[in-house]
C-alpha cells in the first residue's frame, strides 16, 4: 500500500485517504477493512476485478449477521468506496457486483490500480521522490486473524506504525515509536 495512503507527505495537503476513510463511526471500520481486503486480492501489477458477494465480505470481516445486516454493511461500505474513488463498482444481475481497485490516493488521482513496487521501477530514473513509496501489509494480517480482531483504529494505528517503521526504524528489534499530538494530527490527520 502506498505510504500516501497513509500519512500526507507535507503540512498543509489535505488530509490523507486513511483518515478520511475512518471517519463516520463504524461505517469507517467496514470501509477501511473492505478496501484493505480488495488490495490483498490485488494479485497482478494491475488491477484485477473482484466479484465476491456481500455475504461473503461480511464472514471476511468477521461482520454480525453476515447475510443480512452484515451485507447490508458491505453494500454500504462498497457505494462510499465508489463515491470516494477508491472502487469501481459494476452491476452484473444475477451476479455479484464486479469491484475494480483504483489508486488508494481516492479522488486525488482516481487512474486504475497499479502495484506500487511496479509503480516505483516504472518512475526509478525520475528525479525528485517517489509518489510511490509503500509499506508492505504481511499476509498473517488476514491469514491469522487481524483483519477480523482489530478495531478501526487499530488497523488505523498498526498502518501507521509500518510507515513509522518503513520511513525511519530500520532496525532489529525496532526502536520505540512515540507521537506528540499535533504531529500525530499534522502528519497522520487523525487524533
Amino acid at each position: 500500500m502506498r505510504a500516501s495512503f497513509i500519512a500526507r507527505n507535507r503540512t498543509g495537503r489535505p488530509v490523507p485517504p486513511l483518515a478520511r476513510m475512518l471517519r463516520g463511526g463504524r461505517g469507517g471500520q467496514v470501509r477501511l477493512k473492505l478496501y484493505l481486503s480488495f488490495l490483498w486480492l490485488q494479485t497482478d501489477e494491475e488491477g484485477v476485478p473482484l466479484a465476491f458477494p456481500a455475504q461473503v465480505w461480511a464472514q471476511l470481516l468477521d461482520l454480525d449477521h453476515p447475510d443480512t445486516a452484515g451485507a447490508r454493511r458491505i453494500r454500504e461500505a462498497q457505494a462510499w468506496l465508489e463515491s470516494n474513488k477508491f472502487i469501481t463498482v459494476q452491476a452484473q444481475p444475477g451476479l455479484a457486483n464486479r469491484v475494480t481497485v483504483l489508486n488508494e490516493t481516492g479522488g486525488a488521482d482516481p487512474g486504475p490500480y497499479l502495484v506500487p513496487g511496479a509503480a516505483a521501477r516504472a518512475q526509478r530514473n525520475k528525479p525528485g521522490p517517489s509518489p510511490h513509496r509503500y509499506v508492505q501489509i504481511p499476509q498473517e494480517f488476514w491469514t491469522s486473524g487481524y483483519m477480523a480482531v482489530l478495531s478501526g483504529a487499530g488497523v488505523a494505528l498498526y498502518l501507521i506504525l509500518l510507515d513509522q517503521y518503513s520511513r525511519y526504524h530500520r532496525q532489529d528489534p525496532p526502536a520505540s515509536v512515540w507521537f506528540s499530538p499535533a504531529a500525530f494530527r499534522d502528519l497522520y490527520g487523525l487524533s
